[in-house]
């Protein structure tokens, strides 16, 4: 009964959004500090018993308006992502809480904290909530293109059930909504023109060609089961959105990838610092290296900056390829390991640490990966190269210097610096080449 009450005031506070429609921006600015003040001084004094724990927490419902503000302040002429990130937040998580643990539940695999029940609850309200508050507050936006806002807000729906679900040391009232809020900002580039172009029937070649791959790597143990699933879906979208040329270097980086893991399996395993399982990868292992590459090949199909979104998608597995070989042969070739953070030596295997060797080797990798990019076609502009390979050193020593200042463990914590990596190392990419390649000049 307690947990119904707290999330029905977090839920009642969603149906404030509706004043998105009619507030000027700065009264909504004050509505967001008015919120910020209320929840971290006044409604524990009135409602004491939503505090978690015996201490009292306060930080979930002081993130709540906090994550409001960011809406806001990062969408400033756009009230309907505002507004659909909110009920996300409002709607779905609440959902997601409330609905989670009645009856018997059922453990997700990923996260034995969360349960199914609170994910369908998550994306069912999440889906229908985020649609009603972007068609109210933005209709002028909606009815423009109604479908492309209704697969909008469901993806977005997805995204943020996600997200929800996995255990990350952030609160869920800031990674739900902000991550369905750019979905949804996302969208405002993808036309729909553009992704009409796609063929269906290689969708449906794309489908057998990676579920043939998949199931032949899960009876070869060099995969997980689950990642038969994920690596089918998202290697389908990959060589749908990007074409084969792009869906070669995703072979091209897993099989690179894989044997870099082997190498030397015994003797990195005899010093506890080898991938566990011999090396064999999981769903989440294939999301955090493939996710980004696969954005990025969507939006090459669905937007008018097909050609910079595909130096984005190499630069993102050109990342992927140096952070797996400088750490995994870094492991083992690399003879002095520091810490980027401060210069310190540390033993082989520490977490951020990065070696010549390693480096060089990784370095390698993604010079490779860019070249043939350029020879396959997949980049049709050879100054893209360089940009591919300085932005693939960038992400990888990002990575490196989060790993290093990260001095605490949690579930998911490699995936999600894989994750962060490819995204820098991608989106530095894209950036550069729309900074400096002249498409109608460029050669």
């Amino acid at each position: 009964m307690l947990e119904v009450k707290r999330q029905g005031i977090h839920m009642l506070a969603g149906f404030l959004l509706i004043s998105l429609r009619f507030l000027p921006y700065w009264a909504i600015l004050c509505l967001t500090l008015f919120g910020i003040l209320f929840n971290l001084f006044f409604l524990p004094l009135i409602f004491p018993s939503i505090m978690r724990g015996t201490s009292g927490d306060r930080r979930g419902v002081v993130f709540y308006p906090v994550a409001v503000a960011f809406l806001v302040i990062l969408f400033p002429h756009h009230p309907g992502i505002v507004a659909g990130g909110w009920a996300l937040l409002a709607f779905g998580d609440g959902m997601a809480t409330m609905i989670g643990k009645l009856g018997k539940p059922v453990p997700l695999r990923w996260n034995p904290q969360k349960t199914v029940q609170g994910a369908t609850a998550c994306f069912i309200a999440g889906a229908a909530a985020c649609v009603a508050a972007i068609f109210f507050v933005e209709p002028e936006l909606t009815s423009q293109d109604p479908n492309k806002w209704i697969v909008a807000a469901i993806t977005a729906a997805a995204v943020a059930t996600w997200v929800e679900s996995l255990p990350l040391p952030i609160n869920d009232n800031l990674t739900v909504p902000l991550s369905g809020a750019l979905v949804l900002w996302s969208a405002g580039f993808v036309e729909a023109d553009q992704l009409d172009q796609l063929s269906g029937l290689n969708m449906l070649f794309a489908l057998l060609v990676n579920g043939i791959l998949a199931s032949a790597l899960t009876s070869f143990r060099v995969i997980h089961g689950s990642a038969t699933w994920a690596g089918v879906i998202l290697g389908s979208i990959l060589a749908y959105c990007g074409g084969w040329h792009a869906y070669s270097l995703l072979v091209l980086f897993f099989v690179a990838g894989t044997l870099a893991t082997k190498h030397g399996y015994h003797w990195k395993s005899a010093r506890g610092i080898a991938q566990e399982d011999e090396g064999r990868r999981g769903a989440r292992h294939v999301v955090a290296n493939c996710g980004v590459p696969v954005l990025f090949a969507f939006f090459a199909a669905g937007t008018q900056y097909h050609e910079w979104m595909m130096i984005g998608l190499v630069a993102s597995l050109a990342t992927a390829m140096m952070d797996t070989l400088s750490s995994e042969l870094g492991q083992v070739y690399g003879r002095h390991p520091v810490l980027p953070t401060t210069g310190e030596m540390v033993p082989v295997g520490t977490e951020g640490a990065i070696s010549m060797e390693g480096t060089l080797l990784g370095l390698a990798g993604a010079i490779v990966m860019a070249l043939l990019a350029w020879i396959f076609g997949a980049v049709g502009y050879a100054a893209a190269i360089p940009i591919i390979v300085l932005s693939a050193f960038c992400g990888s020593s990002a990575e490196s210097v989060l790993g290093a200042m990260m001095r605490f463990d949690f579930t998911w914590k490699n995936e999600l610096l894989n994750f962060a990596n490819t995204l820098i190392g991608g989106g530095l990419a894209f950036f550069i080449a729309f900074q400096t390649i002249d498409l109608t000049k460029a050669g």
